[in-house]
C-alpha cells in the first residue's frame, strides 16, 4: 500500500495518536517536496531534525498508552520504535555528510517506515484495546 498523504483509513480512532500521525504525514510531505526541489525550498536537515522530534514524541505517547493498558506485545512494539529511531538517526547523520546521495533514501525510508508503523504495528494494538472494551476515542 503506497502512502502519499493522510487518509481516514489510517485513523486509529485514538485522537492523540491520529493527530501525531497527521503531523508525521505533513512533515513527510514537506520532506518529499524539499527533496524534489533539490533543497531549494525548506532545509532538508531541519525537516529531518523535526521528523526525529515528532517521532520521538509519538513513540513516547504510544508507549505510555500501551504500557498503561498492559499491551501484550509492548516490548516488541517498543523494539520497533527503537529500531526506527536508530535507523533514522543513522540516516540523518549520513545525510549531514553527503546530502545529495541520501536525500531520496531518506524519503524512501520514512515512507516505508510510516506504512509499516501505522498499517501493521499500530492497528494491532488498536484491535487489542478495542477487544478489551477500551474506547479508542
Amino acid at each position: 500500500m503506497a502512502i502519499s498523504g493522510w487518509h481516514p483509513r489510517y485513523s486509529t480512532g485514538i485522537k492523540i495518536i491520529d493527530e501525531q500521525h497527521q503531523e508525521i504525514f505533513l512533515t513527510l510531505a514537506r520532506l518529499k517536496a524539499a527533496v524534489h526541489m533539490g533543497g531549494e525550498g525548506e532545509d532538508i536537515g531541519e525537516l529531518l531534525a523535526n521528523f526525529e522530534r515528532i517521532t520521538q514524541l509519538h513513540f513516547s505517547t504510544e508507549e505510555g498508552f500501551l504500557g498503561l493498558h498492559g499491551y501484550p506485545d509492548f516490548e516488541a512494539h517498543v523494539l520497533e520504535h527503537r529500531t526506527a529511531q536508530a535507523n533514522l538517526k543513522e540516516i540523518t547523520e549520513r545525510f549531514a555528510s553527503d546530502p545529495d546521495a541520501l536525500a531520496t533514501t531518506i524519503v524512501g525510508f520514512v515512507h516505508d517506515w510510516l506504512r509499516h508503523h501505522i498499517c501493521e504495528g499500530d492497528f494491532k494494538y488498536v484491535q487489542f484495546l478495542k477487544a478489551q472494551g477500551i474506547s479508542a476515542t
